[in-house]
C-alpha cells in the first residue's frame, strides 16, 4: 500500500490529466487519494504546491530511467534514440505522469516554469557536451533537426499505455532516424 502523500501526488497527476490544472480542485485530489482534504494542505501548502511537489516526484522517477551512463554516446541521433527509448519505457510505467508533466510545460506554475527553464537547458547542454558534430553538414540547421525529431517523439509518446510494445515503437522511431541522418550527416568519402 502507497503511503498517503504518493496517493495525493499520483491523484493530482491523474484528476490533472482529466480535468486540467485550473479546475483540478484539492477536493477532487482528496477524494481520488482517498484523504481527506486537511491531509493535503498537511503535506503542501497550497495547490500550486502540490503541483510542483508532484512535478518534482514524477521527474525523479523519470530520471532513473535516463540512469544508464550515455556517455560514451557521441551521435546525436544514438542520443536522440537512447532519450526516447529511456522516455517511451516511462510513459509505459507511468502513462499519467507523461500526460501531467506535458500539460506542465503550459501551466501557470511559476516553480515549474523555473525548473523546465533551468533544468531543460542544463540537460540540453550535458547531452550535447560529448556529441561529435563534425559529420554535420554546414548548412544543416541541427537545432531545426532536433526540433522536428522532438515533435516527432512526442507524437509517438502520446500513443504509449501499459500494453505498448517499446520495441515496435522504437524500430518505427529510429526509421525516422535514419532519413534525418541522410538529410544531416555529410556523405563518408
Amino acid at each position: 500500500m502507497k503511503d498517503k502523500r504518493t496517493r495525493i501526488l499520483e491523484a493530482c497527476a491523474e484528476c490533472v490529466n482529466v480535468s486540467g490544472f485550473k479546475k483540478t480542485s484539492i477536493q477532487d485530489i482528496c477524494n481520488k487519494a482517498g484523504v481527506a482534504k486537511g491531509l493535503a494542505y498537511y503535506y503542501f501548502e497550497d495547490k500550486n504546491e502540490l503541483m510542483y511537489q508532484t512535478y518534482l516526484y514524477y521527474l525523479t522517477k523519470m530520471k532513473l530511467y535516463f540512469s544508464r551512463d550515455a556517455s560514451n554516446i557521441d551521435d546525436i541521433f544514438d542520443m536522440v534514440s537512447y532519450s526516447v527509448r529511456s522516455k517511451a519505457t516511462f510513459c509505459k510505467d507511468f502513462p499519467s505522469a507523461w500526460k501531467f508533466m506535458a500539460l506542465s510545460k503550459d501551466c501557470n506554475n511559476r516553480k515549474i516554469k523555473e525548473y523546465n527553464d533551468t533544468t531543460s537547458e542544463d540537460l540540453l547542454s550535458k547531452m550535447c557536451s560529448q556529441i561529435d558534430t563534425s559529420r554535420v553538414k554546414d548548412e544543416v540547421d541541427l537545432n531545426s533537426i532536433l526540433k522536428m525529431l522532438g515533435l516527432i517523439a512526442e507524437s509517438l509518446l502520446t500513443k504509449i499505455h501499459s500494453e505498448t510494445d517499446i520495441d515496435s515503437l522504437m524500430k518505427e522511431y529510429d526509421s525516422y532516424l535514419e532519413t534525418f541522418k541522410k538529410i544531416t550527416y555529410k556523405e563518408e568519402q
